[in-house]
């Protein structure tokens, strides 16, 4: 009966894994009873080790072996029905052993119900009565210490056994979260000073009470001496000053003006961009000269822009003559600020997938590095190149703008999508040339033979003429020369913040195996989220 179930169905789903394996097909039956064979030999090996790992044996006998080693069945792309190992589908008749745990909101403690009593479930929670953190209330149930959390991270945990037999309803996980909660903000409260009763004018002339004359005046004081060396590297701690009232925003405010000017700010020309595609679209990937915007979907790239880097362009702060903040300016305003670019010609004609096609090309780009500095909270990102070597670090890409055709003679100024990053250039030169060039002489056929000169019914050519080939091109070729480059503190924030949020999600993760998260630690993580964004 198997063999002809086989004959229908197996010879169908399996003929394709067969073929990769190079089997012929008049041996697909004997390929199946061999797996079968084989898969028979090692559920039997598994049943052994766990007859000698799950004891006593009289209640094993009533266990599902296959659930005790894997728990559940799960289909996925290696899926593997014939295989032992791929856990149990319900349909075993057996039991299925497991440690439930409840919460008891009276002792503020976890219930460990144990459905079978194997060995390695009374060894593991006997280990915990020895060490004095639970104590038996039957011959299946245990008391153990602490909330219900961390004692399922502890069993979980544990190699005699998977964590997917320790089971836990959402109920009680939710109770003991909540009082877990309640009891650490109490805790948290209590370790808070307490507030002295404000005095009153009744008092008299000894009143230590601030007017809002006086206070300005402290505050200034600590600005100057403390708080400008304190918080002038931390700009999350600024940020959340902003939020607190209107003097501390005014402080942070202040602290942030004079440090946005003294940041270490490069402008990065790119030129003659051009897109690639085909299997060699990312040979000699550098992230300084190539653009990722090609790059995604399910199949990898859909292409690569590549680019010609020219001489980057240091900048300094100048204060505005006027009313205005000021902005970065280049260092050496002869030479360095200005870059040229020359496309060569490109064929109008030309599919754009190939390199020399005008739809392949993609102009110029200014990309706006930030290097941060030893007082700095962040430190440059690494670099390596496509081989994994390592390579000097670019600073944070804070801005790029991407110029294909601009206009000459026009001083343009452009910001990033959140107008926290602009520059102003000016067009120097922007050329477009169109021109159409004989490439290459083609024959064309202009008489075949005849009726009787052909032979077997094919006509051959007799006489030819010259045809020149045209291919139409154009070039573009131009200067730019870069004046201000204005940047916005929010720029820190977000990079400080984004680092933060990253040493936030590992700490997170440890804390919620032992406890849920409280309220104070929720409201960080906001802040934090805000700021990154």
């Amino acid at each position: 009966r198997d063999r002809n179930f086989l004959r229908i169905t197996a010879g169908l789903t399996l003929s394709q894994q067969r073929q990769e394996e190079g089997i012929p097909k008049m041996d697909v039956f004997a390929w199946v009873d061999d797996q079968r064979e084989r898969n028979s030999r090692a559920f039997y090996q598994l049943l052994e080790q766990g007859r000698a790992t799950w004891t006593p044996r009289y209640i094993f006998n009533r266990c599902c072996v296959k659930w005790l080693v894997d728990g559940n069945v799960e289909y996925g792309e290696y899926y593997d029905e014939y295989s032992p190992r791929n856990g149990c589908n319900g349909g075993c008749n057996r039991d299925h052993p497991c440690i439930t745990l409840q919460f008891d909101a009276n002792a503020k403690s976890t219930i460990a119900t144990l459905s079978h009593p194997l060995d390695p479930f009374v060894r593991c929670l006997d280990c915990l009565v020895a060490q004095e953190k639970a104590w038996p209330l039957s011959a299946t149930e245990y008391c153990l210490d602490g909330y219900l959390r961390a004692n399922e991270t502890f069993l979980c945990s544990q190699n005699g056994f998977g964590s997917h037999l320790i089971k836990v309803a959402r109920e009680e996980r939710e109770a003991s979260d909540a009082a877990q909660v309640a009891a650490l903000e109490e805790e948290e409260q209590s370790r808070r000073p307490t507030k002295r009763p404000r005095r009153n004018e009744s008092e008299g002339e000894g009143s230590s009470v601030l007017d809002a004359g006086d206070f300005a005046k402290a505050m200034d004081v600590a600005l100057k001496q403390r708080l400008q060396i304190d918080l002038q590297d931390d700009p999350l701690t600024l940020f959340c000053m902003r939020r607190v009232c209107k003097s501390f925003k005014k402080i942070a405010t202040l602290i942030a003006s004079a440090k946005v000017k003294m940041l270490d700010l490069t402008v990065t020309p790119l030129v003659n961009g051009r897109q690639r595609y085909g299997e060699s679209k990312v040979n000699g990937y550098d992230t300084e000269t190539f653009d990722d915007d090609g790059f995604g979907g399910p199949d990898g790239p859909e292409y690569a822009a590549e680019y010609v880097k020219r001489d980057t362009v240091a900048l300094a702060f100048h204060e505005s003559s006027d009313a205005g903040k000021g902005g970065y300016q280049p260092v050496n305003t002869a030479d360095a600020a200005t870059f040229a670019w020359d496309s060569g010609k490109l064929d109008c004609n030309a599919n754009e997938d190939a390199y020399e096609a005008e739809a392949a090309y993609c102009g110029q780009m200014l990309r706006i590095y930030f290097h941060p500095s030893h007082a700095d909270p962040i430190q440059a990102p690494s670099r390596e190149n496509m081989y994994g070597e390592a390579k000097p670090s670019l600073g944070f890409l804070v801005a790029q703008f991407n110029l294909h055709q601009p206009s000459k003679g026009s001083c343009v100024n452009v910001s990033n999508l959140h107008g926290s990053v602009g520059i102003r250039y000016e067009v120097m030169e922007c050329n477009t040339l169109e021109t159409e060039d004989v490439e290459e002489e083609e024959e064309e056929v202009v008489e075949y033979e005849t009726d009787e000169e052909a032979e077997d019914g094919y006509y051959h050519p007799v006489a030819t003429k010259g045809v020149e080939c045209r291919k139409k091109h154009i070039q573009f070729s131009g200067s730019i020369k870069i004046l201000e480059v204005q940047i916005d503190f929010g720029v820190l924030v977000r990079l400080h913040a984004r680092k933060v949020a990253s040493e936030l999600q590992l700490k997170i993760s440890t804390i919620l195996q032992e406890r849920p998260l409280t309220r104070t630690e929720k409201e960080y993580l906001q802040v934090v989220a805000a700021a990154a964004k």
